[in-house]
């Protein structure tokens, strides 16, 4: 859980400059690779701003023994 520092899909920054793949291809790739999922949580939606683009970096991924300890999450 935490800061990332990097955007997964175009989806977490809809305000500011377009979304280019080169963005998002690193990250996407290291979570599919380590095999993690998001942990859907309330809250804010956009979690970074300078006060002209607003993104979602911040996040929790887990993977499968995760989610076998803790089924209701």
């Amino acid at each position: 859980m935490g800061n990332f520092n990097s955007i997964l899909t175009e989806e977490d920054r809809p305000i500011g400059s377009q979304v280019q793949e080169a963005e998002t291809r690193d990250f996407r790739e290291c979570l599919n690779e380590s095999n993690l999922s998001e942990l859907q949580i309330g809250g804010r939606n956009f979690t970074w701003t300078n006060g002209h683009v607003f993104s979602r970096i911040d996040r929790a991924k887990i993977n499968a023994p995760w989610i076998n300890k803790m089924p209701n999450y």
